[in-house]
């Protein structure tokens, strides 16, 4: 795969294929970075990459200057993936090691940009967990957005959070900004 743009714009990265993830595809990156950089400028914002399988969420950030890209992922073999593709390419980066379920009970960081693409087989119940944490504990303020990847029957209209949504193929896109008073 390929980093879209930015200062790593074209460099390939080989994900090894005993990575049991579905990565985000090119065609998906390439419209959502499109949407992003419509909405946010990325010069020295915060990102947290929740469920990172191989971290290329996190990359394109990085690539376009973020100043701090934080991983999650529980997968050991993804976890030392992220961590030798993010030393490679000289990132300021964490990588914390945690189930996400059992993660957030103690955690207080905050982001401006916040990305999950979690397994599609998730149930309606473990996406608004997701939803509703992130909302309520990570993002840094009302200009902070989330967006969950989901496999594409699932809508969260109902969600007064939600902004915007985008379909590609069987991804979905769910946009949320946290609104004053929450």
């Amino acid at each position: 795969m390929k980093i879209i743009s930015g200062k790593f714009g074209g460099r390939s990265i080989n994900i090894p294929k005993k990575l049991l993830i579905r990565p985000t595809t090119n065609i998906c990156r390439h419209a959502l970075f499109n949407i992003l950089t419509n909405m946010i400028t990325f010069d020295d914002i915060k990102v947290l990459d929740i469920f990172s399988g191989s971290g290329f969420f996190g990359y394109e950030c990085a690539s376009r200057g973020a100043k701090q890209i934080d991983f999650l992922e529980k997968n050991f073999d993804c976890i030392k993936f992220i961590k030798t593709t993010s030393l490679k390419l000289k990132i300021n980066h964490i990588v914390f090691s945690k189930d996400f379920f059992k993660f957030v009970e103690n955690f207080t960081n905050t982001y401006d940009l916040v990305f999950a693409d979690p397994p599609y087989k998730f149930d309606d119940n473990k996406y608004q967990t997701i939803i509703n944490y992130v909302l309520n504990n990570c993002l840094k303020n009302d200009n902070g957005i989330f967006i969950l990847e989901h496999y594409k029957k699932y809508s969260f209209s109902e969600n007064n959070n939600l902004f915007d949504e985008r379909s590609y193929g069987d991804s979905k896109f769910s946009f949320f900004k946290k609104k004053s008073g929450i």
